[in-house]
């Protein structure tokens, strides 16, 4: 009985992490779409924290969508925020 119990748990550990990935990459697919000249800097300094990110292709996701959402609040790529 104790193993079964066991196996839930890694399955509920399992489906968390899965669950945060997608949670993750629907936030910056929400943010992407909001992005405007008024919210751009937001947007960006929450994409900064993401590019830290251990997940190389989340990190690409983000650049990508950072590029597509400066573009889209027309202002130069060349912008920081710092």
């Amino acid at each position: 009985m104790y193993s079964s119990g066991l196996h839930t748990a890694a399955y509920l550990i399992i489906i968390l992490i899965v669950l945060q990935l997608f949670i993750r990459e629907l936030k910056l697919a929400i943010l992407s779409n909001l992005a405007c000249d008024s919210n751009i800097s937001s947007i960006l300094k929450e994409f900064n924290a993401y590019v830290t990110d251990p997940n190389k292709t989340f990190v690409t996701q983000t650049i990508q969508v950072s590029y597509r959402s400066v573009t889209a609040a027309h202002i130069s790529p060349s912008w920081r925020v710092l």
